[in-house]
Formats: C-alpha cells, structure tokens, sequence
C-alpha cells in the first residue's frame, strides 16, 4: 500500500503571519488560512523536549504525514478540517526513503484547541 492511500484525513496549512509587538515586546503571530491538503494524522503518546527552558514539556502529541511537496513551517499551524482540531507544528522532517518508498513530510504536532472549523 502506498502512503497516498494512506493519506485519509484533510488538513489546513495555516500559515504565521507576524504581527505588531504586545505591550512586552513580543511579536503577535496572526495565521492566515492557507492551502488543504490530503494527510495522515496519527495520535501518539506525548513526546516530551528536553532542554532547560523546557525540561520535561510535553511539545508533541500528533505526527502528520504529509505530501513532499507540501510547503509547511515550524512557525505554521495545522487545521483538521474533519474535527476541528487546531495543532501548533513543532518540528518537520523531509524523509525521502522509507520502507513504501516514497518522498513525504512527517511533521510533529500539539493539539491546541478542538471545536468547529472557521
């Protein structure tokens, strides 16, 4: 079986738009909604980001396979059009051979709200 039939779940790239700073200086992400796309979205058990600002946090609880020629970034944001479900991207990986051979991003995620899609 090939990941494309694999790929069962639709998926919105919201991509990060900086914005104007807050009151502390902190530049405001807006995302605008961007292209969807077919994926696969797999639950995992938290993976935790060692790190002494991060020791221990939980950063990702969804992988996401995605076509390799899908444009995406850490900064961007991913919409489950099926549920609802919005996940902030931490990492993206290009894997370019595996075992069903073909070229694809995995992309690791936290689910950050669940409700109706915008």
């Amino acid at each position: 079986m090939t990941l494309d039939a694999l790929m069962v779940h639709s998926c919105r790239i919201d991509r990060a738009i900086p914005g104007m700073p807050d009151r502390y200086g902190h530049t405001v992400k807006t995302f605008s909604p961007g292209e969807t796309v077919r994926c696969l979205i797999q639950n995992i058990q938290g993976q935790e980001r060692e790190g002494p600002q991060l020791g221990g946090q939980v950063v990702s609880d969804s992988r996401i396979y995605l076509g390799a020629a899908v444009l995406i970034a850490e900064q961007d944001q991913i919409t489950d059009v099926t549920t609802g479900h919005l996940a902030d991207v931490y990492d993206v990986q290009l894997v370019e051979t595996w075992d069903y051979g073909t070229a694809h991003r995995e992309v690791a995620a936290r689910k950050i709200t669940t409700g109706e899609v915008s």
